[in-house]
């Protein structure tokens, strides 16, 4: 059964919000992991869903010491690339095989910290290159300047064809305008970082 509970760890909300839509859609509850700690048992199936911190998971590990998790959503501000969700089910140490799928939350560049902007500031580099931007560029650009919230249901149609084991699911997935020679940056930078973690792996 894929179908249970969810937990989640929201830092800005946007986690929380794809939480109460993904309760309201399967019909089942919600709750924060504070809140779960009353309301579920230990060692209960669960459905997981957290916000990323440098594509690392908030507080797995406690939420792998009292439930089982069956399935993950992570949610963060990129948008989706084919190899996010795979770096992330890597850096957080998942088999292939594991279910984890990613949705786009938003940012608030008023709640984060000094360091975190800095970094964002570096994600914006290769942006600066592009002559033609696309839709999705001048979003990128425009979010790490102000306020952005990009929850919507529409990115949990992977997730639903999963859950409910309905693959039609699939073709509401909206298409989107990209740049090439951005995603092909993309990918090296992901294939880049996956090589840095199994390396980390090895030697720890």
């Amino acid at each position: 059964m894929k179908i249970h509970n969810i937990v989640y760890v929201s830092k800005y909300g946007y986690t929380k919000k794809y939480a109460e839509i993904l309760a309201n859609k399967l019909g089942v509850c919600a709750y924060s992991l504070k809140e779960a700690k009353k309301n579920i048992k230990k060692g209960e199936p669960i459905i997981f869903l957290s916000g990323l911190n440098n594509n690392r998971l908030n507080e797995l590990k406690k939420v792998q010491k009292k439930y089982d998790i069956t399935s993950i959503l992570a949610v963060g501000m990129s948008f989706i690339r084919p190899t996010l969700p795979e770096l992330v089910r890597i850096v957080n140490g998942f088999p292939e095989d594991f279910p984890l799928f990613y949705a786009q939350g938003g940012l608030d560049p008023n709640k984060i910290s000094k360091l975190e902007r800095f970094f964002l500031q570096v994600s914006l580099a290769p942006y600066n290159q592009i002559t033609e931007p696309t839709e999705e560029d001048r979003m990128t650009v425009d979010m790490l300047g102000n306020a952005a919230d990009y929850v919507s249901e529409d990115k949990l149609y992977e997730y639903y064809a999963y859950l409910l084991d309905d693959p039609s699911y699939l073709e509401l997935i909206p298409k989107k305008e990209t740049n090439p020679s951005l995603e092909e940056e993309n990918e090296e930078q992901q294939k880049e970082m996956e090589t840095k973690e199994f390396e980390a792996k090895a030697g720890g």
